[in-house]
């Protein structure tokens, strides 16, 4: 484009353009062969209207400006694209800090629960062992003393067989001496004089 701005150009109607010389040359070549005027080159149009040049160049001036602008804009675009990438990689790093902390924390707190929890399991098992050992001291308490309470009642059922065999002995033995003391307490009732005499 900055060529032809230079060279200047010649524009159809059909909206296709060529350069000036090669305009001339191909409208010389058509002059001697009796054509007043050549088609368009592009599309062969014939008898193509002529657009002149200076109000082309004044629009390829307007384009190659507005060409200008949006590199401009373009570049000002990518400045701010580039921005605003900076920034949400500022953010992104920022939330994968936040991020990796929670993750830390919550890997404590996990651990921690895991603790807690391993704990209780523990508590747990010590308190049915406690409670276990406790019913089977007290089981074997209460067996002993109803083997004692058991004993008791056999050696006291025992000691009152014993002293009543003890007693029947004793009765048999005293028995003579009862029967004596008898027979002279009746001896005596039989020789009592009230008066005092014999």
């Amino acid at each position: 484009m900055n060529t032809l701005l230079v060279v200047g150009i010649v524009m159809y109607d059909c909206g296709h353009f060529l350069c000036n010389g090669c305009f001339l040359t191909m409208k010389n070549i058509s002059v001697s062969n009796g054509v007043s005027r050549p088609a368009c080159p592009a599309c062969r149009k014939k008898w193509p209207n002529i657009i002149p040049g200076f109000a082309f160049v004044n629009i390829l001036q307007v384009v190659a400006q507005q060409e200008v602008t949006l590199v401009a804009v373009r570049d000002e675009a990518a400045a701010e694209l580039a921005a605003v990438r900076a920034e949400a990689a500022k953010e992104l790093a920022a939330v994968k800090d936040q991020l990796g902390a929670v993750t830390h924390t919550l890997g404590a707190v996990t651990h921690k629960l895991a603790t807690v929890e391993a704990n209780v399991v523990y508590d747990k098992k010590l308190a049915a062992a406690k409670v276990e050992t406790e019913g089977m001291r007290l089981a074997g308490k209460n067996e002993k003393k109803e083997r004692a309470a058991s004993k008791k009642a056999a050696g006291t059922k025992e000691q009152d067989e014993l002293e009543k065999q003890m007693l029947k002995e004793d009765r048999e033995r005293d028995a003579p001496f009862e029967a004596k003391k008898l027979k002279r307490e009746e001896d005596q009732d039989k020789d009592w004089n009230p008066k005092g005499r014999r």
